[in-house]
């Protein structure tokens, strides 16, 4: 072989290698950078899915406003709203004839964590009044659950009863 085919060769082998390796860390590159702009993708569409939540929950929010401003009237929102809603059941007794006496009143929590008033009622009337005022209590327009129930005979015309009550907090 000729030094000039020997140069030739020499040269034609170094540039393919050079091509090769060009060829190689663009290839390296691409995939890398492939990589990231999946990853980028993946980010966005969960940007964009919690967007979109969002977006649904806000519109959900507006759209049920009344709903749950009719629902907010059945719970006390806070231990200050405790005072009206004796107001409410004290002004009740008398329009049955009976006396009543306001003899507990505490917050509790129960074992779920949720918010209670918790209200001792006594109250003296025939005894129709007794439980019809009963059933006015079980009727209120509030989360709320008897827990105790005692009624007593003073008399064949006088009755007696005491009523503990828990109203949920919202």
């Amino acid at each position: 072989m000729s030094t000039a085919t020997v140069r030739n060769l020499i040269i034609g082998l170094l540039i393919t290698i050079a091509s090769a390796a060009a060829f190689s860390f663009t290839v390296y590159t691409v995939i890398q950078k492939g990589n990231k702009l999946s990853a980028l993708v993946a980010t966005l569409e969960e940007q964009k899915a919690q967007e979109d939540s969002y977006l649904y929950l806000q519109h959900l929010t507006e759209n049920t406003q009344t709903e749950r401003d009719e629902l907010k009237k059945y719970f006390l929102v806070g231990e200050s709203d405790s005072i009206d809603f004796l107001t409410q059941v004290e002004s009740l007794a008398p329009q049955l004839d009976l006396t009543i006496k306001t003899s507990d009143l505490k917050k509790i929590t129960d074992v779920e964590k949720v918010d209670w008033i918790e209200a001792t009622f006594s109250f003296s009337g025939s005894q129709t009044n007794v439980y019809s005022f009963i059933k006015v209590l079980e009727s209120l327009p509030y989360v709320l659950r008897l827990t105790s129930v005692n009624v007593d005979a003073l008399s064949s015309s006088d009755w007696k009863a005491s009523v503990t009550m828990q109203v949920q907090i919202l």
